[in-house]
């Protein structure tokens, strides 16, 4: 029996390495799927025009950078949301099973995301990464309330999955609501 090939695009504000952890923990996590026979594309919106991410070189990984358009608070892209929704056709196009991986919340990629899975019926991942604790809540509040009401809370529901890091993460998740396994 052979299994279906798996192509998964990740989602993420930005992986340059001033962005911090998750610059790292993305590329390694992609890099050890792509050694697994699992095709890994990274999408994120240019925040720094000298980006760089020694992971993604040293292992020859796929990162696709877009312009941001307006405030860059947002990151909003829409090529970026045109590059997710290639990425889904083009696996099924190669009989491969697409999977969206959201790498954060509260602004456009995470919105792109949500909205092409939801159109698409593309499985979504998120990684919430510490956006649901008490304090990364209080930080920024009205522009993730206004996030939480227009599509934040219906990306975290519909998800197909959800992925935290621990206990409190898991915790955090359901004290909001939010259901999704």
């Amino acid at each position: 029996m052979v299994a279906t090939p798996i192509r998964i695009t990740n989602i993420v504000e930005n992986l340059d390495e001033r962005y911090g952890g998750p610059a790292k923990s993305i590329s390694y996590a992609c890099s050890h799927l792509e050694r697994h026979g699992i095709k890994t594309t990274i999408c994120s919106v240019i925040l720094y025009p000298d980006e760089s991410n020694a992971v993604v070189a040293q292992h020859g990984l796929e990162w696709c950078r877009f312009p941001y358009v307006g405030i860059r608070k947002w990151r909003y892209s829409p090529a970026l949301r045109n590059k997710i929704r290639e990425e889904i056709a083009t696996a099924r196009q190669s009989g491969a099973v697409p999977i969206l991986h959201q790498h954060n919340l509260w602004n456009y990629p995470s919105f792109a995301a949500f909205s092409a899975s939801r159109s698409t019926g593309t499985p979504l991942v998120v990684s919430v990464r510490g956006s649901l604790f008490d304090w990364s809540l209080s930080q920024s509040r009205i522009p993730k309330k206004i996030a939480w009401r227009t599509f934040q809370k219906r990306a975290l529901q519909g998800a197909s999955c959800i992925h935290v890091t621990g206990p409190r993460e898991h915790d955090a998740v359901r004290r909001l609501g939010v259901r999704a396994p």
